[in-house]
């Protein structure tokens, strides 16, 4: 049903699709649904509902009442807030949601969901500056993974992430105007955090982790020692220390490059590269599609460093 312009789900709108557990309904033009719509959906446990008017307008009381084993729920609109028109009573079983948030109250709901394991911000209009304020819904929950994606984050504010222990995966992508050394001082100044997965994807310009002063950082080694995957695609990297990796990230077990073009700077930042990828002991898997240094292909770069077959996979396409 993706893509199709129904503008009105009537009662009953799924008569007879009981047995369905995936429903994508997203960017449908719907402007108006029945309470009564998802009514046979019983065994419903993923919902694409994103970019419809009526997500913006207000969902209709009982609307989710149907859906018991309902896990999933995908409902962020580029062009309006979602958060307040949804009935989060309704949704105590959820383990993952997208939504576009309206205020503050949006995180507390969402952070009050007692089963919620991942959740995703998109167009966060009022998230430029990230600060412990916004975050502290999520102290003390069992969340594993946020989001803030494409939500014009220019600035982190030290302690942001302070108490949140059960943070595994912090996705930021992006947030072009990022800057990398706010993020190293929030993650570094915050207590009782072990993010194992940094997603950085199309974050900062000229001011990816490679040129923020992580290797010189002084608390560095403790703040991000965890982190075991760490993607930085199409993120202007300009430079790169060749002690990065031994100081601060000494257990990653992926890395992506991709998407970067790396220009003037030669065989300098090849040999500077290939040597740090050296120190990396549990490293397993290395993405660098479309990565160039000065005309030179990605694979080319650390061609003869030898370690046995199955320690890095190259991905070229």
């Amino acid at each position: 049903m993706f893509h199709k312009q129904y503008k009105t789900l009537e009662r009953f709108a799924f008569r007879g699709l009981s047995s369905i557990r995936k429903l994508n309904i997203s960017a449908c033009s719907i402007e108006k649904v029945s309470s009564s719509a998802f009514q046979d959906l019983v065994l419903l446990e993923e919902l694409d509902m994103k970019n419809n008017p009526v997500v913006g307008s207000g969902l209709p009381n009982g609307l989710f009442t149907p859906l018991p084993k309902l896990r999933r729920l995908f409902v962020s609109a580029s062009y309006t807030s979602t958060s307040d028109m949804i009935h989060w009573e309704e949704l105590s079983n959820l383990t993952e949601i997208i939504l576009t948030p309206r205020s503050n109250n949006s995180f507390k709901h969402v952070a009050a969901l007692p089963n919620l394991r991942k959740a995703y911000f998109i167009y966060c209009s009022f998230c430029s500056v990230l600060t412990p304020v916004i975050m502290r819904a999520f102290r003390n929950t069992t969340i594993t993974e946020i989001a803030f994606i494409a939500c014009g984050i220019s600035r982190i504010e030290d302690g942001t992430f302070d108490g949140l222990s059960s943070l595994e995966v912090l996705n930021l992508a992006d947030n072009s105007q990022l800057k990398g050394d706010d993020l190293i001082d929030a993650l570094s100044t915050s207590t009782g955090v072990t993010v194992k997965t940094l997603i950085l994807d199309l974050v900062g310009s000229e001011s990816s982790l490679f040129i923020a002063g992580l290797h010189e950082h002084p608390s560095c080694r403790s703040a991000w020692k965890h982190i075991r995957k760490l993607s930085v695609r199409c993120t202007n990297i300009v430079a790169l220390y060749v002690r990065l990796f031994e100081n601060c990230l000494t257990n990653l077990e992926a890395i992506a490059f991709g998407f970067n073009t790396i220009a003037k700077c030669g065989n300098g930042f090849s040999q500077c590269l290939s040597f740090s990828l050296q120190t990396l002991l549990h490293l397993r898997y290395i993405d660098m599609a479309y990565f160039m240094v000065s005309d030179t292909p990605g694979l080319e770069i650390i061609s003869g460093y030898q370690k046995s077959s199955n320690w890095v996979k190259l991905n070229e396409d």
